[in-house]
């Protein structure tokens, strides 16, 4: 028996290898989750990734800025820019995951 999501999944696969969409990067890796069970994990385990991110990009600013006193222009930010970076793959992998949910009793 096929869940939605998998429909959902086979379909953006199917159009991606059309050159008409492209798949999420955290999802070119082939990991499939099968059930709703399993997304809804990883979509608990997005969360919790994104507030120790959340945290990281907060201190890594606080570092930058306070690099900045004393460097002014030439003050490193590619800790501050990389956590951000982290940040926004995470929230796009947590809508994608709630996108699906949200699709589960949809006809798509």
């Amino acid at each position: 028996v096929r869940t939605t999501s998998q429909t959902v999944l086979q379909k953006m696969e199917s159009k991606a290898s059309k050159g008409s969409y492209f798949l999420p990067s955290f999802f070119q890796n082939k990991r499939v989750m099968k059930s709703q069970q399993e997304i809804e994990a990883r979509l608990s385990d997005c969360k919790a990734e994104y507030e120790h991110l959340k945290e990281w990009n907060e201190k890594a600013l606080q570092k930058y800025l306070e690099d900045k006193k004393y460097w002014g222009g030439e003050a490193d930010r590619l800790e501050y820019e990389y956590s951000g970076q982290l940040m926004t793959q995470c929230i796009k992998e947590i809508e994608f995951l709630e996108w699906v949910l949200n699709t589960e009793n949809t006809e798509i």
